[in-house]
């Protein structure tokens, strides 16, 4: 890990904008991919070995490339100014802003998941794999120690369980089971936390959803080697509705997997109800997109009067 932490932070701004897309992505929810997410206990594989290794040399995390004579900004103006470049969706700054000043605050999870969160989001633009994956990994590791430092923080908890998952897609599938009971850890202390934040609905609403949709090939194959929770489609849904309820169309892929959870349901006519507002909300993120397109895709594929 340290050697690792040294190789991210000698990139520069500048080398790594070189190879990045020139369309800022906002989306700040790791959609929980296929093949990630199976519930096991911890320890068991070499992938929570490789996690434990990590947080153990989390108090080693700094970086090195910041600029050191830039003058040290309030915790509290930081992330104001950082929440600012967030709303606004402005990627590059926002990750910019806090690499400069994340060293002055590292005793502070409110500024630690921000940056976490910055990292993340910054490491969907960079189209080298290697150097994306470096970026999650070091997304990863500010966000456990945000945890660390405030072990009561629900966003450090939600931003941590998170960057594990979406560590996932660099690792092998063996690996990305292992990690998944940890990261379902993180999000249910979240929500303990936090019982408002609609975002970590959402995220377990997902985590149940791939267990129901799983073909009973792969479960199959999978429980050889793991025990694998009964998630259904019903208890999916209903995460989904509760974040839809805390905070009503934040998030369009939130909609959309209302509107699957209720077609795998046979409930047809709700679903095309939800897709019918769908199709209606304003598209703002690249992520807003995609979650639009699979809505067009399943109108197409159910012949809905969407």
């Amino acid at each position: 890990p340290d050697q690792m932490i040294r190789r991210i932070n000698r990139f520069r701004t500048k080398a790594v904008r070189r190879n990045i897309t020139k369309r800022s992505i906002s989306s700040s929810v790791a959609t929980i991919s296929n093949q990630k997410l199976v519930n096991i206990f911890i320890g068991i594989t070499t992938a929570s070995v490789a996690y434990c290794a990590l947080s153990d040399s989390i108090q080693q995390v700094l970086a090195d490339d910041q600029t050191a004579d830039a003058p040290t900004i309030d915790e509290q103006q930081l992330c104001s100014n950082a929440d600012a470049l967030y709303d606004g969706n402005q990627t590059i700054a926002l990750y910019e802003l806090l690499n400069t000043h994340v060293n002055d605050h590292l005793n502070n999870a409110e500024v630690l998941w921000r940056y976490a969160r910055a990292t993340f989001d910054y490491s969907k633009q960079v189209e080298s794999k290697p150097e994306r994956k470096l970026l999650v990994e070091k997304s990863m590791q500010y966000a456990t120690l945000a945890v660390q430092v405030d072990s009561e923080n629900f966003a450090a908890h939600k931003w941590a369980g998170i960057t594990i998952q979406g560590l996932g897609d660099f690792l092998s599938i063996k690996e990305s089971i292992a990690n998944s009971f940890i990261i379902k850890e993180h999000w249910d202390k979240a929500i303990e936390l936090n019982p408002y934040d609609a975002t970590s609905f959402h995220l377990i609403g997902q985590w149940v959803y791939y267990f129901a949709d799983m073909g009973w090939k792969t479960r199959k194959i999978v429980s050889v080697v793991f025990t694998l929770p009964n998630g259904t489609y019903e208890e999916a849904l209903s995460y989904f509705e509760k974040a839809e309820e805390i905070e009503p169309g934040f998030y369009l892929r939130n909609q959309l997997y209302i509107a699957k959870s209720l077609l795998n349901l046979n409930q047809k006519d709700n679903a095309t109800q939800v897709l019918k507002n769908l199709k209606n909300t304003t598209i703002v993120t690249l992520d807003d997109q995609e979650a639009y397109d699979e809505a067009q895709q399943l109108i197409s594929s159910y012949k809905l009067d969407a």
